[in-house]
């Protein structure tokens, strides 16, 4: 299998759903041209519950898939939450399981994604507001992802692709309902 094809096929087909969440109302402060601290802080309380969750599930499956390299970024998170004085909301969107490597990778293609966009945030942020704690953001983790990712999608048959894809729709679902729930 070629992994470009199942990178494009996972591109492609969250194109939309990656397009709402980063217009979702709750993010869109985030590169406005000075958020204000209060609205930085509840943006970051509503990720944590997503963000929690998904890693979470990574955690319980990762023994089984010791060539998985994610690092969770939850503690980042809270770490920037302990700064601005805020606490994380409660997780109140679609409790998935992963259960399998192909949902595995999918889950982790959003929050690689997450990882990587989260760059473009921390260095808008330094420039628009360098008062707020950008850890979350900013870090990159070991960096990890390009070593890794190629290897993995090989892992995949390509019976597996359609099921990687889904996992990473509803990856993006428990964000997009979650910060739905937030804004109600």
């Amino acid at each position: 299998m070629n992994p470009v094809t199942l990178a494009e096929q996972l591109r492609n087909a969250t194109r939309e759903a990656h397009r709402q969440l980063d217009h979702h109302p709750l993010l869109r402060p985030l590169l406005s041209a000075e958020p204000d601290a209060q609205t930085y802080a509840h943006s970051l309380a509503a990720l944590h519950g997503p963000l929690a969750w998904l890693e979470q599930q990574i955690a319980q499956q990762a023994p089984d898939h010791p060539d998985i390299g994610y690092q969770a970024r939850t503690w980042a998170l809270e770490q920037d939450l302990t700064q601005l004085c805020h606490s994380p909301i409660a997780y109140l969107g679609p409790r998935i399981r992963l259960e399998g490597r192909a949902e595995l990778i999918g889950s982790l293609y959003v929050l690689e994604g997450a990882r990587l966009g989260g760059q473009t945030i921390a260095r808008k942020l330094q420039q628009t507001a360098p008062q707020l704690p950008t850890c979350y953001f900013a870090d990159t983790g070991s960096s990890r992802w390009p070593d890794y990712w190629p290897p993995l999608l090989e892992t995949l048959a390509a019976s597996d692709q359609a099921t990687a894809t889904s996992a990473a729709l509803a990856a993006f679902a428990c964000f997009q309902q979650h910060l739905e729930a937030c804004e109600g």
